[in-house]
């Protein structure tokens, strides 16, 4: 970590020096101890060397893309808000929550031993996990929060987060934008150009290749199939693909997409067939669509929400084969 920071200081004092001069003084062994004693778990050790750099950061500019970066008291401030929260049991809002990886993030709405390190002012925040899913590992970095419910594993560690803001930075992939009263800057992708009118960062995570800070697998193959497939489409199907599939088009985006709002898409029995790739979908809303069969619905393993108001279904017997589904709504639709 103390090497990366360095080489980020450097770059930073050539190529964006306000950013670098609004990070906060080095924080105190003592103050580390007392947040780790509070939250009850030992912070890792590369999480203490960044805070032995800086006390988080001082005004808005955001060290995370737009982000704050926290201090140890202001991470407190928000750790304690947040395990208030996971105290009072809110488990009716898990629901809506899913990890990507599958497994890697526990899907709870909150948890005590999420991390707050950086947030948006509006209750959202990237974070150390220090309570991982099954598949996942202690000290990874993912966002979670209030509007956050698609959760993911940004970085297995912070110092490849932090890897990853050196490359960035290293590459001039940023914009910098000022005005009167503030100096902000957000992230720009290399080559995918959609990203340049995305300012947000919690918005561009899911166009991003994660983990980050990591050397990028080749494209599996199946991906290379999957222009065929996309025009095997009917123009409504193709339609929806191509706005409500977040990312380059490929059969790994198609997966990771959680929700897919089909209102009245005139969806026919044989056209839903194309739902069956949608593999991690979580929330399908089919509404006042003329469909009578819904078995392409049951190789959705992880659906948890569906709607199919006002459609001809008649009998919905086997809805029982999907064993994640926790809400279903079957309201007739009145024209």
């Amino acid at each position: 970590m103390n090497q990366i920071v360095s080489k980020l200081k450097t770059l930073l004092k050539e190529r964006f020096p306000e950013l670098l001069n609004s990070l906060n003084p080095p924080a105190k062994d003592s103050e580390i101890k007392m947040a780790e004693e509070k939250v009850g778990k030992k912070f890792p050790k590369e999480l203490k060397e960044l805070y032995k750099q800086f006390n988080g950061e001082s005004g808005e500019i955001g060290f995370f893309f737009g982000l704050q970066f926290l201090s140890i008291e202001e991470m407190l401030n928000e750790w304690t808000v947040w395990s208030q929260v996971a105290e009072e049991d809110e488990s009716s809002l898990d629901v809506d929550i899913c990890s990507e990886p599958e497994d890697h993030i526990k899907e709870n709405y909150a948890n005590k031993y999420y991390l707050p390190i950086a947030h948006d002012f509006s209750g959202n925040h990237i974070g150390i996990d220090l309570d991982p899913g099954k598949k996942g590992q202690y000290w990874q970095v993912i966002n979670f929060g209030r509007d956050e419910e698609d959760r993911f594993v940004l970085a297995d560690t912070i110092t490849e987060f932090f890897n990853f803001i050196k490359e960035v930075v290293k590459s001039h992939n940023f914009s910098i934008v000022s005005s009167e009263d503030s100096t902000n800057w957000y992230y720009v992708g290399p080559n995918d150009q959609t990203l340049t009118d995305n300012k947000y960062f919690f918005d561009a995570i899911p166009q991003l290749n994660l983990p980050l800070g990591k050397p990028k697998p080749p494209i599996n193959s199946p991906d290379k199939k999957f222009n065929v497939w996309y025009n095997s489409l009917d123009e409504n199907w193709q339609e929806i693909v191509e706005n409500q599939v977040r990312g380059k088009l490929s059969f790994s985006s198609v997966e990771k997409t959680r929700s897919l709002i089909l209102i009245r898409k005139e969806i026919t029995d044989s056209s839903l067939k194309a739902i069956s790739k949608f593999k991690g979908l979580k929330e399908a809303i089919l509404t006042g669509n003329p469909i009578s069969d819904f078995t392409p619905l049951l190789e959705l393993e992880n659906l948890k929400k569906l709607y199919l108001a006002g459609t001809k279904i008649k009998d919905v017997k086997q809805i029982v084969k999907l064993i994640g589904l926790t809400k279903l709504g079957l309201t007739y639709l009145k024209n």
